[in-house]
């Protein structure tokens, strides 16, 4: 009778531990979302709020590590070619 109850007080335990850890993985894994969800857009937010001179104002790729950037910087427009080992200023005009 004794072994019976041992084992029935045992099995709660380890259930109420699972339980537990099943609630705490649920609470973080909230937690986590929510962060992503509204925490990291408003970093970013901060994080570029500071006034640059440079400003990319379009972008096209043209192969997998190929892509031609139109940039701004102060009043005047550049178009970059842009690869995985160098960047080449393909032309430059007046804003």
């Amino acid at each position: 009778m004794l072994f019976v109850h041992a084992a029935n007080l045992e099995s709660l335990s380890y259930g109420w531990l699972f339980a537990k850890t099943i609630i705490i993985m649920v609470v973080i894994i909230v937690i986590a979302f929510f962060a992503i969800k509204y925490l990291m857009p408003h970093l970013v937010r901060l994080r570029h709020r500071k006034e640059s001179e440079i400003e990319i104002l379009d972008y096209q790729p043209l192969e997998q590590r190929k892509a031609i950037y139109i940039v701004r910087i102060e009043n005047k427009k550049i178009a970059v070619g842009v690869t995985d080992h160098s960047m080449n200023t393909l032309c430059e005009w007046d804003d």
